[in-house]
């Protein structure tokens, strides 16, 4: 069809005329509503960036300190079991201060009461792991791939 006829076609059913391949010979135009085509790729786009998106594993961070009271305790807790329930994995800090760092012991088995409360959620990945002033440690919720 004639690039005239073809515009004539379009704009008789209230259409727009767009080139679909303009690297062929003769180029290829379609008759379509160009803001429905648009916003039909647009929520395809979207679900594939959706669908990439639930396919990465999130790190969420919980700070803790050797020195942390008990509520202060059951709140970080609390926010780690959220984490694990929405399927991140979780990474405990525990933030040695002064003479803190003498007792890396209270770090681990801070780290090892978080594991322990968090079972039915969520193991511990590994050993807890001394870096400089912090020992970190991460929990990855049980739906994960082992």
């Amino acid at each position: 069809m004639q690039a005239a006829e073809a515009r004539a076609y379009a704009w008789e059913r209230d259409l727009d005329l767009v080139e679909v391949a303009a690297g062929s010979d003769p180029p290829v135009c379609r008759a379509l509503d160009y803001g429905k085509w648009r916003s039909a790729e647009e929520r395809k786009l979207r679900e594939t960036q959706k669908r990439q998106a639930a396919g990465q594993v999130r790190l969420k961070e919980v700070q803790l300190s050797p020195k942390l009271s008990s509520n202060d305790y059951a709140w970080k807790r609390d926010r780690a079991l959220e984490f694990l329930g929405e399927g991140a994995k979780v990474r405990a800090v525990v933030k040695f201060r002064g003479r803190e760092r003498e007792h890396p012991e209270r770090g681990r088995d801070l780290i090892a009461r978080l594991a322990d409360d968090v079972r039915d959620v969520g193991r511990l990945e590994g050993m807890p792991v001394a870096e400089g002033r912090t020992l970190v440690a991460v929990i990855a919720p049980l739906g994960a791939a082992r």
